[in-house]
């Protein structure tokens, strides 16, 4: 239980697999310069493997926390000194001994958070046996102490970032939100004073606001309207050009002043219109809702399969009227 807390006290700070950052590589400096080593680490233990935060004399940036020494000074409230690894029973038959790094000598001083947690240590190595002196024992321990302030100097500091990160985009979903509304508004406004019954350029300025407000290349303003057997459908007041080559492209041009009617139930427009809810589909070419559309299809593929089919059924019926049979 004991363990737990410590590992989930360590993930708060949010620090491991982060790059270098000079503020603790001046740590390691000066504590491989203090106790005249060779190496000097700020080691952090996770379950599974000692990770270094800062590392000087050293390439690699993690070891098994198994056969680590840091692992050792996480039961102990001070400094751990071990002056020959090799007369150690606990670590003269580990891999950092008998191979690389080849330790010999190792002092780590505990990173302890205000809530008394021990995260790791600051630690310092060296290839031949030794013992610090009283003055390396308390300038290292000293460090330590530092380098536990600057980890929660940088813990509150990315917990303000990501305060003010989320604030900022609050504030710009609002502001955008207002923006809207007073956009509309405008458009509500211009539209009564006009006094006209073609509302084309009121709908078509209401279109290309909702496709700048939505960052959206195609779209459509419609009207949800009713067959005789009560049946709801959709018809277009404001459309953007999805035709695919000349033929639909006439065609666009010829109908898309009268609006454009999407009947067909069985699409994406059809589960919005049948169930009464907001729809997003990221994947519109694979979303179950999406009816008989073909698999694959990409959104421009959809909205343009759509208008070909109401090119169709227009054709079909000597061009009367402008009846879409949905996307298809």
């Amino acid at each position: 239980m004991i363990e737990l807390s410590r590992l989930a006290a360590l993930q708060r700070y949010a620090v491991l697999d982060t790059p270098a950052e000079l503020e603790f590589d001046d740590f390691t400096q000066l504590a491989a310069q203090i106790c005249q080593t060779p190496i000097a680490l700020i080691s952090l233990v996770d379950a599974r493997r000692q990770w270094f935060k800062s590392r000087v004399g050293l390439d690699a940036c993690e070891t098994p926390r198994n056969i680590s020494f840091c692992q050792h000074a996480l039961h102990g409230p001070g400094l751990l000194e071990i002056p020959d690894a090799r007369q150690d029973e606990r670590f003269q038959n580990t891999p950092l001994v008998n191979g690389a790094p080849h330790i010999r000598f190792y002092a780590g001083a505990p990173l302890i958070t205000p809530d008394g947690h021990n995260l790791g240590t600051l630690c310092v190595i060296d290839r031949t046996p030794r013992q610090l002196t009283p003055e390396q024992r308390d300038g290292l321990t000293r460090l330590a102490r530092q380098v536990m302030a600057q980890l929660e100097l940088r813990r509150s500091r990315e917990g303000f970032r990501q305060e003010l990160t989320a604030r900022q985009k609050a504030e710009g979903r609002l502001q955008r939100a207002s923006d809207l509304q007073a956009a509309v508004g405008q458009l509500q406004s211009g539209y009564i004073s006009q006094a006209k019954l073609d509302a084309t350029e009121t709908f078509a300025a209401l279109l290309k606001l909702i496709l700048r407000f939505t960052g959206s290349e195609y779209g459509f303003v419609a009207e949800v309207l009713r067959a005789a057997q009560g049946q709801p459908y959709l018809k277009t007041h404001a459309i953007t050009n999805i035709a695919w080559n000349q033929k639909m492209r006439a065609f666009y041009e010829k109908h898309q002043a009268a609006g454009l009617e999407f009947r067909n139930l069985n699409t994406l427009f059809g589960a919005v219109l049948t169930t009464g809810e907001t729809l997003i589909a990221n994947s519109p070419a694979t979303d179950p809702r999406r009816g008989g559309t073909t698999a694959g299809a990409s959104a421009h593929e959809l909205l343009s399969r759509g208008a070909h089919q109401a090119w169709r059924r227009t054709n079909r019926h000597g061009g009367r009227g402008q009846s879409a049979g949905g996307l298809r």
